[in-house]
């Protein structure tokens, strides 16, 4: 099988997604880019969390994101509890770096969310 195309994305690329990205989050997920020592050495991803108002809406989100994941043959990292979900993207195929392959993903998971975003009071975790 033919590995992707990876193109691993610069600081100002990422924060130029996540500044737009944001901007129409409304209330979608917001997304960041954090760097944080880990195991592997340096890790670099693209961080969301989300909220639902119920566990049954938490999980047909999740099943929609595992087959758009599984098509793009690129995985997150997933934690969820209840009605929360946080993702961790990142490409260990290049040192566990953003890649183009992250944006794509982190779209597809906007993408999904918008049927839920009106059964939402309230932006994700806000800080």
């Amino acid at each position: 099988m033919k590995k992707p195309n990876y193109v691993v994305l610069t600081k100002d690329a990422i924060q130029s997604w996540t500044k737009n990205a944001n901007a129409s989050a409304a209330s979608i997920g917001i997304w960041s880019h954090s760097r944080r020592p880990s195991s592997y050495g340096e890790t670099d991803f693209l961080h969301a969390n989300y909220e639902f108002k119920t566990f049954k809406d938490t999980w047909k989100f999740l099943n929609k994101v595992a087959d758009g994941a599984n098509s793009l043959k690129h995985h997150p990292t997933i934690t969820t509890t209840y009605n929360k979900v946080e993702f961790l993207l990142t490409t260990h195929d290049v040192g566990h770096r953003v890649t183009n392959m992250d944006i794509e993903l982190a779209e597809a998971i906007r993408k999904e969310f918008h049927p839920f975003d009106k059964e939402v009071d309230k932006p994700a975790f806000e800080k």
